[in-house]
């Protein structure tokens, strides 16, 4: 019996649903390939049917704007859904999976958040739904996963965000924040609203996807304590440089007895740390277990078609019972209990005894204080005063902040210190 989707002449017939900068490259990469995948597997690659809301997008491609068009065309049996957010792609992609139709997504929203439902529905109805595209791109990062379930992984250390890590990177190159946002944007690593990706929410939502397939769980992406990049300034940066650190916004998670602890933050990291030197829009992802394994590559762009087809040639060659998501549950450990080091910045009053108040209130809190520094800036009525602690809980951190003296203190940045 042939596949759905597959004709008498062994033809994949492919439906696409979103046509903007990454649907579009992937009908010219999908044709380009074409060639050496009939070579390959023995199937000739056909796209069947295109859709987009924006009728400006159409192709010579057979074209609609509706996607039922696609999702009930009985003659289509992969579609590639890359319109992104939350609604409609989830009803899209739930709708393909419930007839039997493999599902080709990027779609880190959905899967975050209903990715354990839409396995379920694709199993019932003997198809695949693949999402490798929605992490790393083609870094494969959720294929590693799957294929170093050996190593009993047990936390993960990752760099998930390009536009971050790129504005961080040229911010050590002496930029300000607002500087190497806009030439991330200019250079299209960025977006021209960037929220999503500085807020750390990007990073929160693919790591919600690691922790559920390495861990065998369902994690939804609102449960990770997640801050991002916004208030980082050049001050803290150079703190950092002077320090033996690099500032980078990590994605963490780690079992313990039970739990989990979990988190998305800018983090001062030691410059010795393996994943300190990548930089710019790359992203990298640090697995320890029985082994330490370190991956490394672009995370957007056309790495997210490459890996979008390689999804679609797994699937063809029959590589099918895969299963990510399991029926673990671990308890979330809370922020306030997780210990570190910590870097602290306020802005003080420049005048005699603020620097001795705010080493004060630390210390009635039992945090041990490192070093204290406080930058001079003549003419200035509130400066940089910069401390390091030992390690101590974040729930301490958190008082500290509500209790400084508001006439001689504002409140600066948290930060913990950090080498795993």
């Amino acid at each position: 019996m042939k596949e759905k989707g597959e004709d008498m002449k062994n033809q994949i017939n492919i439906g696409v649903i979103g046509l903007g900068n990454i649907g579009s490259n992937m009908l010219s990469e999908l044709m380009k390939q074409a060639p050496g995948f009939e070579k390959e597997t023995g199937l000739s690659l056909k796209i069947a049917k295109t859709c987009d809301v924006d009728e400006k997008r159409k192709t010579f491609f057979p074209f609609t704007t509706h996607a039922s068009d696609i999702i009930e065309d009985k003659n289509i049996g992969y579609i590639v859904e890359l319109i992104g957010g939350e609604h409609p792609a989830y009803e899209f992609i739930k709708g393909a999976l419930e007839r039997g139709k493999h599902v080709f997504t990027a779609n880190k929203l959905v899967i975050s958040k209903y990715g354990k439902e839409l396995e379920e529905i694709a199993k019932r109805n003997r198809c695949c739904l693949r999402f490798n595209a929605a992490v790393g791109g083609g870094m494969g990062l959720i294929d590693k996963l799957v294929s170093h379930e050996g190593n009993a992984t047990h936390t993960i250390i990752g760099i998930l965000n390009g536009t971050t890590n790129y504005i961080l990177t040229k911010m050590h190159e002496g930029f300000d924040y607002e500087d190497a946002l806009k030439e991330a944007q200019q250079k299209g690593f960025a977006e021209a609203n960037p929220e999503f990706d500085v807020s750390g929410k990007d990073a929160a939502q693919k790591l919600a996807i690691l922790i559920s397939i390495n861990f065998k769980t369902f994690v939804e992406y609102d449960k990770i304590d997640c801050e991002g990049i916004q208030d980082i300034k050049k001050e803290d940066i150079d703190f950092a440089k002077d320090n033996g650190y690099v500032i980078k916004l990590i994605a963490f998670a780690k079992e313990y007895d039970g739990g989990i602890e979990a988190w998305v933050k800018p983090v001062m990291l030691s410059k010795h740390h393996p994943i300190a030197s990548v930089n710019n829009e790359k992203n990298v992802l640090y697995m320890i277990g029985n082994a330490s394994i370190k991956i490394e590559g672009e995370g957007a762009g056309k790495p997210t078609v490459a890996s979008i087809i390689s999804d679609i040639k797994n699937v063809s060659k029959g590589n099918k019972e895969v299963t990510f998501f399991g029926d673990k549950h671990f308890k979330f450990k809370p922020m306030e209990e997780i210990e570190s080091r910590f870097y602290l910045k306020f802005y003080g009053l420049n005048s005699p005894g603020t620097l001795y108040s705010l080493a004060g209130t630390l210390s009635g809190e039992n945090i041990n204080i490192e070093s204290a520094l406080q930058k001079a800036i003549t003419n200035e009525k509130f400066v940089p005063m910069f401390f390091t602690t030992s390690k101590t809980k974040y729930s301490s951190i958190k008082k500290v902040m509500k209790k400084i003296d508001k006439k001689k203190l504002k409140e600066g940045i948290a930060m913990m210190m950090v080498d795993f």
